[in-house]
């Protein structure tokens, strides 16, 4: 069976609209075969950890991580944001800023 995610990280809540101070359980790994954006680089949000001094934040995200997502390695420190923004994943996609081959799309704001 294949994992859903590569890896783990536990950081700061950040995001395209989004930064808080809540510790955050993230899953990295790869857009599935299915997608538009298959095989690039994708961070998904998990679970969140808004309550309690940082330390009880982190070991409830890490235990949290452990629980729900059992054989997946756990970055185990608050990293620095691995958050990219939606304009890089999704460059070089038709429709996107005067794609060669396509163009923009009508009506829509990029």
């Amino acid at each position: 069976m294949k994992k859903e995610f590569d890896y783990l990280s536990i950081e700061y809540g950040r995001g395209e609209t989004y930064a808080n101070a809540n510790i955050v359980v993230y899953g990295h790994g790869s857009y599935p075969r299915h997608s538009v954006l298959a095989g690039r680089s994708r961070r998904v949000y998990l679970e969140a950890f808004p309550d309690g001094s940082e330390a009880e934040k982190l070991a409830a995200a890490k235990a949290w991580a452990k629980e729900n997502y059992p054989g997946v390695e756990v970055d185990e420190e608050i990293n620095a944001s691995s958050h990219v923004p939606i304009a890089d994943v999704t460059a070089g996609l038709p429709g996107r800023d005067g794609h060669p081959e396509y163009g923009p799309v009508d009506g829509l704001d990029y």
